[in-house]
């Protein structure tokens, strides 16, 4: 493919990924109504998910995106991706059902907004999400180690359970509400609403 780019596209069904994509040093693009990925592992450079009024996941734990992962979809719908190591959030745009990621630091270089609840399990890693995010639902934040944890929200944020590790918390939010335990073995928690 000259472009750089590789896209798999269903417009009326689900899009079920049953075996191996590799990309390398590509962007893929994956669009359906709901996207699956039931084994296999996906490669690529980057990645956009268009799943309209369906859900997303893609949480087999050797996925490996380098480059900045979209993710888009609308409705009760859940989103669910793993990325064996760090992942990078591009814009997304997320309905009300949970969006849950697992990777090993969660950065982001563009704008997330989700209606559901969120759960980011950065392993060993950082969690830095301080673009201009609207996170409606309640947002854990979990992490170990001496890696540090900042969330922006440009509206209301509400922290659910959370379980970090010694690096610093940064909350920063219009207003900001502790809806469970935040658990954190290093005193340094900075709160700016």
């Amino acid at each position: 493919n000259t472009s750089g780019a590789v896209s798999i596209v269903t417009t009326v069904f689900p899009l079920t990924i049953i075996a191996d994509i590799t990309a390398t040093g590509q962007s893929l693009t994956l669009t359906g109504v709901g996207i699956y990925q039931t084994t296999g592992t996906i490669l690529a450079a980057g990645l956009t998910v268009n799943a309209g009024a369906g859900s997303i996941a893609l949480n087999q734990a050797n996925n490996n995106f380098t480059g900045a992962v979209s993710l888009n979809n609308t409705g009760p719908n859940s989103v669910a991706i793993t990325d064996a190591n760090a992942l990078d959030f591009g814009s997304s745009t997320l309905g009300s059902g949970s969006l849950t990621v697992t990777a090993v630091g969660i950065t982001q270089s563009g704008a997330i907004t989700v209606a559901g609840t969120s759960s980011f399990n950065a392993g060993a890693g950082v969690i830095t999400l301080t673009q201009s995010n609207d996170f409606t639902g309640a947002v854990s934040l979990n992490n170990s180690g001496a890696n540090n944890v900042a969330i922006v929200d440009s509206n209301d944020i509400t922290i659910g359970v959370t379980s970090l590790g010694t690096g610093t918390f940064a909350v920063t939010g219009s207003n900001i509400k502790l809806n469970s335990n935040v658990t954190t073995t290093n005193n340094s928690q900075t709160y700016t609403g």
